[in-house]
């Protein structure tokens, strides 16, 4: 509910029938055997509004139709509801506030998933559950907000104080599995 100056409204947000598949999507094979590892980190990395959370969605679906697993996805807004097809797919959503993303994100390792989402890492507690899950044997997939590869990789540890950035950078060296840069080209005829 809201007020503004034409007095009390209510704003919706409908969710779509269907999330994306990993077919609609045409994810290339190479991006599609991401969701075929037993565990460690895939980051999918692009300027905002590049299709990262639309990515992560595609790769639940795929896992949900073709993996029988424990899935725990933590997303700033839910954009598409997954039904549980042949994993246990369970959403939560943060509207935005890291503190409640983290939290969360280390709740849900005690439900023991076998697939972590975890949706915009920008703070040292987020990035740490994804590192945490990684390495305890799960298969994590999260979004970094960067223009490259490198860049994602440099913002994940500049998060973390200098103390601390050796252990991030085994961690990363050790679990990351793939990362995935994207980019939205524009159409020939606009768009």
């Amino acid at each position: 509910a809201r007020r503004d100056h034409r007095g009390p409204g209510v704003l919706f947000h409908m969710f779509p029938q269907r999330a994306i598949t990993g077919d609609q999507g045409a994810l290339p094979a190479e991006v599609r055997a991401l969701c075929e590892q037993s565990d460690g980190l895939v980051l999918v990395t692009g300027a905002r509004a590049s299709g990262k959370s639309t990515l992560l969605n595609a790769f639940v679906d795929l896992i949900n139709n073709t993996r029988s697993d424990h899935v725990v996805t933590v997303e700033s807004q839910i954009g598409f509801v997954h039904e549980s097809r042949r994993s246990f797919v369970s959403q939560r959503e943060s509207r935005g506030d890291s503190e409640l993303a983290a939290a969360f994100a280390r709740t849900a390792l005690h439900e023991d998933p076998d697939v972590m989402v975890i949706e915009d890492l920008k703070t040292p507690d987020l990035v740490q559950a994804a590192l945490d899950a990684a390495d305890s044997g799960r298969l994590v997939f999260a979004s970094v907000t960067a223009p490259t590869t490198t860049a994602a990789l440099e913002r994940l540890i500049e998060l973390f104080p200098n103390d601390r950035r050796e252990k991030v950078r085994a961690s990363l060296a050790s679990s990351l599995r793939g990362v995935v840069g994207q980019v939205l080209l524009r159409r020939a005829k606009g768009g």
